[in-house]
């Protein structure tokens, strides 16, 4: 596989070479996601998430992939959770604004 400098991508197989033309080769622009704060992480209270994104919805996931649930606060832009009641370990936070859905490793002391 070679990709020539008009963006083509051209790609050898048993029976030839192919040519692979409008591909984009880009990855999308994930800027968004440095507007998240997480804090504080490592946590065994009250986790908070601050943003400038309106946050739409969010899940918290544990390493089994199950939905966890735990007490939450939220308004448009931020999101408290109370985790005091979880297990301890590594959980994902997946939060879904307008455009994404941007996921946070989180642990829980």
């Amino acid at each position: 596989m070679a990709i020539d400098s008009q963006n083509n991508v051209w790609v050898a197989t048993s029976t030839g070479v192919t040519k692979i033309s409008g591909v984009e080769l880009s990855v999308p622009d994930l800027s968004e996601e440095a507007n998240i704060e997480i804090y504080p992480n490592p946590s065994s209270s009250n986790l908070i998430v601050k943003t400038e994104l309106q946050i739409h919805d969010f899940r918290l996931i544990n390493t089994a992939g199950c939905e966890v649930k735990c007490p939450s606060l939220a308004s448009v832009n931020d999101l408290q959770l109370d985790v005091t009641s979880l297990d301890k370990g590594f959980y994902i936070l997946d939060i879904k604004t307008e455009h994404q859905n941007i996921r946070k490793p989180l642990l829980i002391e």
